[in-house]
């Protein structure tokens, strides 16, 4: 997927912020985790493989690429 796709997020998935996200390491800690009640779409705004950054509800979050779909 790209930057700008719709990705669907299902419900009960684990959406993170992380507290420090270095461009070496990846994300260091999550400082704030929310699960989904419903499924819903958001806009992918980075993909590094292993996470996708998104806007949801008008914050930014992680989810995992296994759980989010084009």
């Amino acid at each position: 997927m790209d930057k700008n796709d719709l990705v669907h997020i299902p419900s009960d998935v684990m959406l993170m912020q992380f507290g420090s996200d270095d461009e070496d390491y990846g994300p260091l800690f999550a400082k704030r985790v929310l699960t989904t009640k419903k499924p819903k779409c958001a806009l992918l705004l980075k993909n590094n493989g292993l996470y996708y950054k998104i806007l949801y509800d008008g914050e930014y979050w992680f989810v995992s690429a296994k759980d989010a779909y084009q």
